[in-house]
């Protein structure tokens, strides 16, 4: 089950599962939902870290393993260790 590879790799991961606020799932779609200005949610194990604003929330995945496209920031700084960027 999809869902469960989801979770495992939530847990194994440093990547995190970051849903975006969004209307509906034409606007996400769209790309109309691409910032976290009103804070996003987490997939996942760490979901209980942050509680966001109640509402609807997106995510996209890859189809295969690794799942999470996470977000950009990370891969950089894990790249380059040197650059401290904690926007994500």
């Amino acid at each position: 089950m999809r869902v469960l590879d989801l979770f495992t790799e939530s847990i194994n991961s440093n990547c995190n599962f970051r849903a975006q606020p969004c209307s509906s799932r034409a606007d996400f779609q769209a790309g109309r939902c691409n910032t976290c200005d009103a804070g996003c949610a987490n997939m996942g194990y760490n979901s209980n870290s942050q509680q966001p604003p109640s509402g609807t929330y997106y995510l996209s995945t890859n189809g295969t393993s690794p799942y999470c496209k996470g977000c950009m920031a990370k891969l950089v700084s894990s790249l380059l260790p040197w650059l401290n960027d904690s926007s994500c």
